[in-house]
């Protein structure tokens, strides 16, 4: 072979290791970015459980003042009427 092909060949080699490496770095930086974001994202989910349940506590709490207050004003209306 002569001279030219084999520095063509040596020159294509290095190039195409250098772009493997170089992609495979990227996507290595993509994959941790994109679990930065999953776990940003998972934390807001938990977030907004833990509000959501702490809100659905009110609502078990009214319903039971409300329960509560059926019960003084019938026991009102049994003094009133006595």
């Amino acid at each position: 072979m002569s001279d030219v092909i084999i520095v063509a060949l040596i020159t294509g080699g290095v190039t195409l290791t250098v772009n493997l490496l170089a992609n495979w770095s990227s996507r290595k930086k993509d994959a941790i970015a994109q679990a930065k974001r999953d776990q940003k994202l998972d934390d807001q989910i938990a977030t907004m459980n833990r509000k959501l349940d702490e809100h659905n506590r009110y609502g078990d709490k009214i319903g039971n003042m409300e329960k509560a207050i059926v019960r003084i004003d019938t026991k009102l209306e049994t003094i009133i009427k006595n």
